[in-house]
């Protein structure tokens, strides 16, 4: 997000970041997406989005796992029956939150906000209640 809001605001030089201005992608004038994966980390929580795919990580241990291409609306939680990728995609995750300052994935539970957006965006079955950070 770094990357594309340093763009939006007219920085051009943006070296030393490793993200992707997705502005174009957005605005629809670059019909090809990344080929690279993206990652982020963003509250309590960390993702990666690789080709169709997007896992989540959250800081108690949460994980989530779409096929966007067959699911955009993040609604279908395949991670049990996907669980090679969401192996590979989790290491993934993991090898890169450990080149950051500070290195690692968040450990923190969700908090109110992150809480009710999980309840909110995923379905009743695929929910595993959390416990709200104090």
């Amino acid at each position: 997000m770094t990357a594309s809001a340093l763009a939006a605001a007219g920085v051009s030089d943006r070296a030393g970041l490793d993200g992707v201005d997705l502005i174009p992608s957005i605005a629809g004038k670059d019909a090809k997406p990344t080929e690279r994966d993206l990652f982020w980390r963003f509250w309590n929580q960390a993702a990666i989005r690789s080709g169709d795919w997007k896992y989540i990580m959250t800081g108690s241990g949460r994980e989530l796992l779409f096929n966007l291409r067959r699911d955009k609306e993040e609604r279908y939680n395949v991670l049990t029956e996907q669980r090679k990728k969401s192996v590979a995609m989790r290491s993934k995750l993991i090898h890169w939150s450990n080149q950051l300052s500070p290195s690692g994935l968040p450990s923190d539970p969700p908090n109110g906000q992150e809480t009710r957006w999980y309840g909110h965006y995923f379905q009743p079955s695929d929910q595993v209640p959390f416990i709200e950070a104090p």
